[in-house]
């Protein structure tokens, strides 16, 4: 069974925060659903926190006036994960379409649906939908209720029964930031492998690769080793602790360095006796074309791994059998033909298997630079503003750039008409610099700001110069648009 998705950002503003202007949302939407959808007769519906209970009551009651069958995974109305809902949705294969309300950021909100391919719902015009509302009634009635234990119980059996080792010791102790949707999964996860972690609430971070949180936060006599940072978005990153006298630091740990090390932690067990009945090799990697490539590439060639590029992750499609990984500045994803999405959940199951058997064998995750004779990069990233009719300037102007702040490229390649969600991908930078230097751009249409993501080494000092060259590039297309 094929299935479909599509999204619809809104605005965390009064839209839906007055109680009869989220009466009058949830009723939009319910009938919007049911113009496009006019053969449906079940929804399954969820959100990734209690903010929005009332909306969910609210389409509950609208769509249930109309005669169709509403459905809830958790009586007391918790919040879940969207990869458990779209879990829920396919294992089911009973119901019409899943709707998932969710934060998408600080300022914006996101609808996400799932539906069965032989239907299709867009929202393309969802703005210029208008109805009476005197016309309508709704239901007050409750929802049903599914045997959500039974549904989790399948669900964390799918992330843990692919594990690579058979037999372990538990020593990894990981910080973990708690969010409504995460909570009590990982809970479960790491209560599978009696792992040892300490819940944080909310945190202020310096910035997105570089923070501290105080010991006074954290379980005394305790030596933490990584802190899995959950995003509100639902993308989990990976920080390696350094132990200061009064506060933990913690560096962000890149994606291609983590894949890097987890096809060394798969090859180190291929053929041996401990391996778990259960796991199925990593047979390719498919790597973002925005997402720097030396080291990717070159453990893909040390350990016989096929690799590609893709723009999108919804671009993969799989055969049986075939199990792979997507990698991305954001994400990494291990999917398979059966389960073909976005799933933190398993990541960080994965990820902490691999981080703790290093730990149990006194490895150092760094050591794998000595093995590929490759240095892992530094990542930071700046944000400027542009407005839609700069962007078209921007990109015209970049295209013809031969160098970066005096610095040589090596390789510009600038996308045309590629996007994913809300974000579309403007260029990739390769600098003549040595390690070589990459700059990934691309635009948020909702902030419309552009960003700059640099992969660079500390050795270069280059970062600066880079986010001053673009500051003035900008500045200057602005004075000569305006």
């Amino acid at each position: 069974m094929a299935y479909g998705t599509k999204n619809l950002l809104i605005f965390k503003n009064n839209l839906i925060q007055n109680k009869q202007n989220l009466k009058s949302f949830a009723l939009k939407l319910s009938f919007y659903v049911l113009k496009q959808m006019p053969q449906i007769k079940s929804v399954i519906l969820a959100y990734d926190n209690e903010y929005w209970k009332k909306m969910s009551q609210y389409v509950t009651y609208y769509l249930k006036s109309r005669g169709i069958n509403v459905y809830f995974l958790h009586k007391n109305h918790l919040g879940v994960p969207f990869s458990f809902l779209e879990f829920a949705f396919k294992k089911l294969n009973t119901l019409d379409l899943a709707i998932y309300f969710s934060f998408f950021d600080s300022k914006s909100c996101e609808i996400q649906t799932i539906f069965k391919n032989h239907q299709e719902i867009n929202f393309f015009d969802f703005n210029n939908f208008n109805l009476n509302e005197n016309e309508y009634q709704f239901l007050n009635d409750e929802p049903i209720y599914l045997d959500t234990k039974m549904l989790l119980n399948d669900y964390l059996n799918q992330i843990t029964s692919n594990r690579v080792t058979k037999y372990h010791n538990s020593i990894l102790n990981l910080i973990i930031n708690k969010y409504q949707y995460n909570f009590e999964l990982i809970k479960k996860i790491m209560g599978f492998d009696d792992l040892g972690y300490k819940f944080i609430n909310k945190q202020k971070f310096t910035n997105d690769t570089i923070f501290r949180v105080s010991k006074t936060l954290l379980t005394r006599g305790t030596q933490f080793n990584y802190f899995a940072r959950f995003f509100i978005n639902q993308e989990v990153k990976y920080y390696l602790a350094h132990k200061k006298i009064f506060s933990y630091d913690f560096k962000q740990i890149l994606n291609e360095h983590l894949v890097a090390l987890y096809i060394k932690f798969q090859n180190t067990f291929f053929s041996s006796m401990l391996i778990n009945d259960n796991f199925f090799k990593i047979n390719k990697i498919y790597i973002n074309q925005l997402y720097p490539t030396p080291i990717l590439i070159k453990v893909c060639e040390m350990f016989d791994i096929e690799y590609s590029f893709v723009l999108h992750q919804q671009d993969i499609i799989l055969n049986d059998n075939e199990n792979v990984l997507y990698v991305d500045n954001n994400d990494i994803s291990f999917l398979s033909a059966e389960y073909n999405y976005r799933d933190s959940f398993k990541t960080f199951f994965y990820i902490n298997e691999m981080l703790n058997y290093f730990e149990t064998q006194q490895i150092d995750i760094f050591d794998i630079e000595k093995e590929l004779k490759l240095k892992f990069l530094t990542y930071k990233e700046f944000e400027i503003e542009c407005s839609i009719a700069n962007l078209v300037h921007f990109k015209d102007k970049l295209s013809i750039q031969k160098s970066i702040s005096r610095i040589e490229i090596d390789q510009l390649t600038v996308f045309e008409n590629k996007q994913d969600k809300y974000i579309k991908y403007i260029a990739k930078i390769a600098l003549k610099t040595n390690p070589q230097c990459f700059i990934s751009i691309s635009y948020n249409e909702i902030s419309c700001k552009l960003k700059f993501s640099v992969f660079y080494s500390q050795t270069t000092k280059i970062f600066n110069k880079i986010k001053e060259y673009f500051n003035k590039f900008l500045l200057l297309n602005k004075k000569i648009r305006n």
